[in-house]
């Protein structure tokens, strides 16, 4: 007999909520690509500073996107969870 692989026995455990197991994944993945996206902004506005940037404009709308994607993440994070609740 073939021994079963995990990915195997958690599809067969999951059942019919497969996509929502499917969706759980996908969007925790997304939310940590998101979660990356802040520290790049902070690299780009330390490379501003130090450049001698004295646009508060550049900085005010460097630090509001950062904000939108904490936000995106915070909803990605929480519908994962929401969707991995309703496989299970």
């Amino acid at each position: 007999m073939k021994k079963r692989g995990l990915l195997s026995w958690v599809l067969e455990f999951a059942g019919r909520k497969k996509t929502y197991f499917g969706g759980s994944v996908i969007l925790a993945m997304l939310g940590v690509a998101a979660s990356f996206v802040p520290y790049l902004i902070i690299a780009k506005i330390v490379e501003q500073l130090l450049a001698g940037n004295t646009d508060w404009d550049y900085y005010l709308k460097q630090v509001i996107l950062m904000g939108v994607f904490w936000i995106i993440r915070m909803t990605l994070h929480s519908v994962s969870t929401s969707l991995s609740h309703v496989a299970t």
